[in-house]
């Protein structure tokens, strides 16, 4: 199996879900909509929102890392972390 037939795969994955993005998003009121409804939320409520959703992914990062030593994989934090961060 060559590099190129991993990439298009992962293009092709990539572009499915920005498109079920759209739609969804056109199927729900239009992006003006969603903007408005950004703009209502109260400062306080929308970092307390992205402190949980930083909070679960730090754990699954910390998971994954206890999965992988489970297997016998020894990564450095710092790689391991921007890896899991990018996928």
């Amino acid at each position: 199996m060559s590099i190129r037939r991993p990439a298009v795969l992962s293009a092709v994955l990539v572009l499915s879900g920005a498109a079920v993005a759209v739609v969804w998003v056109r199927l729900t009121g239009g992006p003006a909509l969603f903007l408005a409804g950004l703009s209502q939320l109260k400062p306080l409520v929308l970092l307390l929102l992205l402190s949980v959703t930083a909070m679960f992914i730090f754990f699954r990062f910390i998971r994954w890392q206890f999965l992988l030593r489970m297997v016998g994989v020894r990564l450095p934090i710092k790689p391991s972390l921007s890896a899991y961060l990018a996928s």
